[in-house]
């Protein structure tokens, strides 16, 4: 499916990027998912915000497993409320 033009839901942008939605939230959680626009409970991924994700994805590719990842930033997060 291609959406370009129009804003996505977390659903569309991870069926157009070929990843699952846990990844989509491992990566929010370690600070590399795209923008997004939230409007009440509804959550959207412009086409910008899109565009952007995929450059910097490019430029600093995740390495390494993304639950690892999620879990450690998960833990600093603790470390630093305590």
């Amino acid at each position: 499916m291609d959406y370009d033009g129009k804003s996505q839901t977390i659903f569309e942008f991870c069926q157009g990027e070929g990843i699952g939605r846990s990844s989509y939230y491992y990566l929010k959680a370690i600070g590399r998912a795209p923008d997004e626009m939230v409007m009440g409970d509804i959550i959207r991924i412009s086409p910008e915000a899109k565009r952007r994700w995929r450059e910097r994805m490019e430029r600093e590719p995740v390495k390494g497993s993304l639950r690892e990842l999620a879990l450690a930033a998960k833990a600093a997060r603790e470390t630093e409320a305590a």
